[in-house]
């Protein structure tokens, strides 16, 4: 964990010790793992508003007559995935980083999902290679590796969840990664 750690959410910037540190996604933009060309308005408005709800059903007090619409499918997608993983939320939008290689990001969720500590990243687009080393590069700012998971979201109401990211490949990839980052921009 990198001490000291502040986070200016109009920035999107992470510092510590008076040193920017990167985000996770930053990383891969950086490096051209993530095609922005597919990033619009839309969907960042629907990923940010998923992405809370969801934190509201966990916390039990989505309010469904405040959500929009074209956001439903997506939040009963989520509630049909609990319902049927038993899934036990921990904490929502947890703030991880890791010292040695000196980056931050945001993991959605922490939780148990059939007995192991468990990560969870939301999407509510389609997926992507880069969405494991995104959660390789989560799962090295814990002690002890926990299982990863990307959940995806659909507007039908369906869900389908990535098979867990346990392939050690994606640890040393991100371990790469990060060289990489800091060669060229250290």
């Amino acid at each position: 964990m990198i001490p000291r750690l502040e986070f200016d959410p109009e920035e999107h910037r992470f510092t510590a010790e008076g040193r920017p540190v990167p985000s996770v996604t930053g990383v891969l933009k950086d490096l051209g793992f993530i095609d922005t060309r597919w990033y619009n308005d839309e969907a960042r408005d629907r990923g940010t508003y998923v992405h809370a709800a969801c934190t509201f059903i966990d916390e039990e007090r989505l309010n469904w007559k405040k959500v929009p619409e074209q956001y439903q499918g997506y939040l009963k997608a989520y509630i049909a995935w609990k319902d049927y993983t038993k899934f036990r939320i921990q904490s929502n939008e947890v703030l991880v980083s890791n010292r040695e290689f000196w980056y931050a990001g945001w993991v959605d969720k922490v939780g148990i999902l059939w007995r192991h500590k468990t990560i969870i990243d939301l999407k509510t687009g389609g997926e992507a290679d880069w969405h494991k080393l995104q959660s390789a590069a989560y799962g090295l700012c814990f002690p002890r590796k926990p299982q990863r998971y990307t959940l995806y979201l659909k507007e039908d109401g369906k869900y389908s969840m990535k098979a867990s990211h346990d392939d050690e490949v994606d640890y040393w990839d991100w371990r790469c990664i990060m060289r990489t980052y800091w060669r060229k921009n250290g």
